[in-house]
């Protein structure tokens, strides 16, 4: 996966500007990056007064099945192993009190280590 610029080259894009010393397309040239990756950096530094990248990809909110959920549901598939994602979403909102889609679980549960294969 790529990565974002180095912090010290948007500084100098930055300064460069500041000092006048060429236009947007000027600057893109200059240092070798697109006249929108300048932009972004000059609208950036304005808006926020820092030059740091965006955090880059992955999850930025916390788990809803918890580790303790996760135990918990564990010990429902030992006990009921075709049981089906619905219903351990059903049983893990009844037991936490926190409402899951059944895809939230079938993603926990791929996580757990366990696959899951439909009955005939």
């Amino acid at each position: 996966m790529p990565r974002p610029y180095p912090v010290a080259l948007r500084q100098r894009v930055i300064a460069a500007h500041d000092q006048g010393e060429g236009t947007y397309e000027e600057l893109a040239e200059r240092f070798m990056v697109g006249r929108a990756t300048v932009n972004r950096w000059i609208s950036r530094s304005r808006s926020t007064g820092s030059v740091l990248p965006s955090p880059m990809g992955g999850a930025r909110h916390e788990r809803k099945v918890t580790e303790e959920g996760e135990t918990f549901v564990r010990e429902l598939l030992d006990a009921m192993p075709e049981s089906t994602q619905r219903e351990l979403a059903d049983a893990y909102e009844e037991e936490f009190g926190v409402k899951l889609h059944r895809s939230t679980m079938g993603r926990s549960v791929k996580r757990m280590g366990f696959t899951r294969k439909r009955g005939r």
